[in-house]
C-alpha cells in the first residue's frame, strides 16, 4: 500500500507540474494560474532547501532552512505583489510564514520524534 501511496504522490506531482506548464503556455493562464505557478516553484524551492538538513546537524539546519525558506517567501510574495515594499513584506508576510513554519517544524520534529520512540521501545522489548 505504501507503494501505491508513492506512486499516487509522484503521479500528483507530475501531473500537477505538467498541467501549469501546459496552461501557462496555451495562454490558459490568469491571476490565479500566475499565483500557483509562483507558489509552485517556492515550494520546489523550499524542497531543494530542505537538504541542508542531510549536510549539517540540526540546530544549524534549521536556521539556514528558516532563514532560506523565509528568502523564498519574500521573494514570492514580492513577485506577487501581496506588499507594497519589503518592509510591508516584513510586516504583513513574515510573521504569517513564521507562524506556519513552526506549525509544520513542530508537527515534524513530533512525529520523528514519536517513530524514534517506538522503534527504542520495540528495541528494549527484545
Amino acid at each position: 500500500m505504501k507503494k501505491v501511496f508513492l506512486y499516487l504522490e509522484r503521479g500528483l506531482a507530475i501531473g500537477f507540474l505538467v498541467t501549469t506548464v501546459c496552461l501557462l503556455l496555451n495562454e490558459g493562464a490568469n491571476e490565479t494560474m500566475r499565483q500557483v505557478a509562483v507558489w509552485m516553484v517556492a515550494s520546489m524551492l523550499y524542497g531543494a532547501v530542505s537538504l541542508v538538513f542531510e549536510a549539517i546537524p540540526l540546530p544549524a539546519a534549521t536556521a539556514l532552512h528558516l532563514a532560506l525558506c523565509s528568502l523564498v517567501t519574500i521573494a514570492a510574495s514580492y513577485i506577487l505583489g501581496y506588499a507594497d515594499s519589503l518592509l510591508s513584506l516584513l510586516v504583513y508576510v513574515f510573521p504569517t510564514f513564521l507562524a506556519i513554519y513552526a506549525v509544520i517544524y513542530l508537527s515534524i520534529f513530533a512525529s520523528i520524534w514519536i517513530s524514534a520512540r517506538r522503534m527504542n521501545r520495540k528495541l528494549r522489548a527484545r
